[in-house]
């Protein structure tokens, strides 16, 4: 494990021990784009303490956090960050959030990690190098049969991404799949999947901070990432995607949202 991966995985675990603090509290919502896109005090302090260790480690990188912005210091490297990645999950009192960080270089994703305060997991992976939960490698499932897999979706706010959603969720489950899942932590649903636990992850749309660091972890445990036509990804920025645990199971996932 080198230096820098070492470090964001310190920082992510300082913003998952404020999130612990806090979880089963009643914290207040402040709304953002949409009823459903809101940030709460947690949010904001867990940035604060993920900000205070990454702006040591890195002063000369750009930085992209969900609830302070960008800050760009014209760097080929990027630092991105959600402080909790599931925030409905944890203002609802729903133990299913994390710490995502990830650093890109330009729109590659070389180091990523996930760590869910919860259950004190952490995955990580760096491009080339595997992914891991807490030192223990970590491999996709070997479900190829439609009918048997584990499928999460997840879309954006928007209302146009919605009637998307309705199609596809309609044609995966009149399949009958064993599971459709929209459990919104995508981070953590990529995870799953990197775990074998889940079989197949949609997404359709959401921000960058979101889903770089979860395509990192799932494609190095294995998994196969296409665009939701079928065609491999130009780059890590693709925000609709399909991640699967192999070419037998995302071509009849394809099939069905096409």
């Amino acid at each position: 494990m080198d230096k820098d991966l070492k470090i964001i995985i310190r920082a992510a675990q300082a913003g998952g021990r404020v999130l612990n603090k806090y979880f089963g509290q009643s914290v207040k919502a402040t709304t953002k784009t949409a009823p459903a896109d809101f940030r709460t005090k947690v949010d904001l302090i867990s940035e604060k303490a993920i900000l205070r260790i990454i702006k040591q480690a890195f002063p000369k990188y750009n930085i992209h956090a969900e609830e302070s912005g960008k800050n760009n210091n014209k760097s080929d490297y990027t630092i991105i960050i959600d402080p909790l990645d599931g925030t409905n999950n944890f203002a609802l009192g729903i133990p299913f959030f994390s710490v995502c960080i990830a650093l890109m270089h330009k729109n590659e994703t070389i180091t990523a990690v996930i760590h869910n305060p919860v259950t004190s997991q952490t995955f990580y992976a760096q491009k080339g190098q595997g992914a891991f939960i807490n030192g223990k490698r970590l491999r996709v499932s070997n479900v190829t049969d439609i009918r048997k897999a584990s499928v999460a979706y997840t879309s954006s706010y928007k209302m146009s991404d919605r009637v998307i959603e309705s199609r596809i969720l309609k044609n995966i489950l009149t399949k009958k799949v064993k599971r459709v899942l929209t459990n919104w932590s995508p981070a953590l649903d990529m995870c799953l999947l990197a775990q074998g636990r889940l079989d197949v992850y949609i997404n359709n749309t959401c921000e960058i901070y979101d889903y770089v660091a979860g395509k990192l972890v799932a494609s190095e445990a294995g998994a196969m990432i296409t665009d939701l036509k079928g065609r491999p990804e130009k780059n890590d920025l693709n925000d609709r995607f399909v991640i699967s645990n192999g070419i037998k199971l995302s071509n009849q996932v394809l099939r069905l949202i096409r």
